[in-house]
């Protein structure tokens, strides 16, 4: 393993100017500090100002115009919105539901199983443009980590594969996530179910005509 300096390991420098040269591909902004727009104590001032701090960075150093906001942790503030269309966003990622009732440990516990079998059933809502003029680009499914109990792996990729025909079938986006880091246990197993995915994209491309794009390009 490559060693990597303390600047190196937070900032990843090398890793944003790799994605950068490959085609079709965007750097959005997660903010500067993976701020909490929901908790306790933070603000419109604050989050003004770490949003400047993200447009800064992404401006100086890789001249990049951020146009595309994912909320940490899923934490969708509307009356920020506002905030990030002044600065030149024109999307976001938002949520299926984000009502108290579906932060309940119930309910959250009920989305786990969901990754591996149908419950919830679906709740797919196809990309919008809500009441500030940006694109609403909804999450369908959290890529979870591969365990180390093959069918649940199995049943989870299955899902997946599901989820993607039907919105295929329908012409709608799908957008599944996962966080790189995830992976970092059980590599060898995790790039195997999303080699499984992205082969099962090639069909659905071939079939249905299925186009990988970026939250900016969701349409």
């Amino acid at each position: 393993m490559q060693n990597c300096t303390e600047s190196e390991l937070y900032y990843a420098f090398d890793l944003i100017q790799l994605i950068l040269n490959f085609p079709s591909q965007e750097i959005a902004s997660h903010s500067y500090s993976h701020y909490y727009c929901t908790e306790d104590g933070q603000s419109l001032e604050a989050f003004s100002a770490d949003c400047d701090s993200a447009i800064k960075i992404a401006k100086d150093f890789f001249n990049i115009d951020l146009t595309s906001y994912v909320f940490p942790r899923n934490q969708v503030n509307l009356s920020y919105l506002d905030v990030l269309k002044k600065r030149g966003f024109t999307a976001y990622r938002s949520v299926l539901d984000d009502s108290e009732l579906s932060k309940s440990t119930h309910i959250r516990f009920l989305r786990l199983i969901d990754s591996y079998m149908p419950i919830l059933g679906s709740m797919h809502k196809k990309t919008e443009i809500d009441i500030y003029g940006m694109k609403t680009v909804y999450s369908d499914r959290f890529l979870r980590p591969s365990t180390k109990y093959k069918i649940l792996n199995k049943l989870k990729v299955t899902k997946v594969k599901r989820e993607m025909h039907n919105a295929a079938k329908k012409g709608n986006t799908y957008h599944l996530w996962f966080h790189p880091h995830n992976f970092g246990e059980r590599l060898t197993q995790n790039l195997f179910d999303l080699e499984q995915i992205l082969e099962y994209y090639s069909f659905l491309r071939r079939e249905y005509g299925m186009k990988s794009v970026t939250i900016r390009n969701c349409s």
